[in-house]
C-alpha cells in the first residue's frame, strides 16, 4: 500500500482499486455531528428568544435550522453505521451497537420533531387572523 498522489491522507491505493480509509470516515461523522449540535443549539436559541413574539421569522428560523440538524446527524449516524458494520461485520462475529446509538437515532427523532412543531407554530400565528378592534365593531 501506498499513499495517493497529491499526498491525500484518506485515500490508499491497492493495486488498481483506491480506497477510503476509515478515518475519513470518522472525520466526516464528527464534522456533520458538530454541525448538527451547532444547528440544534441555534435552534432552540432562536425559539427560545422568540417565544415572547410567535409571529417572529425567529421561529421560522429555528424550525428550519432545527430540521437541519436533524438531517445533519442522519447523514452523520448514516456514515457511522456504514463504515462500523463494514469494519465490525468482516472482523468480528458477535458484536453490537451500544446504546449510545440508539440514543442518537431518539436524537434525531426529536430535532425532526421539534423543528416541524416549530415550523408548524409558525404557520398558525401566521395564518390566524388579527382581532377585530373595537373601533370596528361599534361602526
Amino acid at each position: 500500500m501506498f499513499m495517493a498522489p497529491r499526498g491525500s491522507p484518506y485515500l490508499e491505493q491497492t493495486g488498481s482499486a483506491l480506497i477510503v480509509c476509515p478515518a475519513a470516515f470518522r472525520d466526516a461523522t464528527r464534522a456533520f455531528m458538530l454541525l448538527s449540535v451547532l444547528g440544534c443549539f441555534a435552534g432552540v436559541l432562536l425559539g427560545i428568544t422568540a417565544s415572547k413574539r410567535p409571529r417572529s421569522r425567529r421561529v421560522r428560523t429555528g424550525g428550519i435550522a432545527l430540521l437541519l440538524s436533524g438531517f445533519l446527524a442522519l447523514l452523520a449516524l448514516a456514515i457511522y453505521t456504514g463504515m462500523t458494520v463494514n469494519f465490525f461485520g468482516k472482523r468480528y462475529i458477535d458484536w453490537r451497537f451500544s446504546w449510545l446509538y440508539i440514543l442518537a437515532w431518539i436524537g434525531i427523532i426529536l430535532a425532526f420533531g421539534a423543528g416541524v412543531l416549530q415550523l408548524c407554530a409558525y404557520q398558525r400565528s401566521v395564518s390566524e387572523a388579527a382581532p377585530a378592534s373595537v373601533s370596528n365593531i361599534s361602526t
